[in-house]
């Protein structure tokens, strides 16, 4: 399973304080909506941040996935950069994303490292250790 190391949020990499407040507000309140959608249109399960070159995107994105970090809200992360096209492209995104959630999710470690064992995946640098069903407290099945 591909894996790019350095491909998440970089902490550093934020919003000065008092800045793009307008834009962090609604996108926090966007992700702490108990509905995924509202009574008129249809599911909203992806926030689309866009706009020209330079006006702040990967700024304002790092600074909420450092926010959801600091939570423990952020299941995972995904930056991408011309300047490392070979680690950090789309080929890589799914995977990656799905190695942070692993991190955080003891179960759903379990049920990646399943999968990939199934799909007879050989995976490099990536160690999962998981319990099996030998430990009927293990609460993932």
């Amino acid at each position: 399973m591909r894996y790019s190391r350095n491909a998440r949020f970089s902490p550093t990499k934020i919003c000065l304080p008092n800045t793009q407040t307008a834009i962090i507000d609604e996108m926090l309140r966007w992700i702490a909506s108990e509905s995924s959608s509202d009574s008129s249109g249809p599911l909203k399960s992806i926030f689309l941040l866009y706009g020209m070159s330079g006006t702040g995107k990967s700024t304002i994105a790092n600074t909420i996935a450092s926010l959801l970090s600091t939570t423990g809200r952020l299941g995972g992360s995904f930056c991408f950069s011309r300047d490392d096209q070979v680690n950090r492209n789309a080929g890589n995104m799914f995977s990656t994303i799905a190695r942070g959630m692993a991190d955080l999710d003891p179960c759903f470690k379990v049920k990646l490292a399943e999968t990939i064992e199934k799909m007879v995946v050989r995976s490099s640098g990536m160690l999962l250790t998981y319990g099996k069903a030998t430990n009927p407290n293990f609460p993932c099945r």
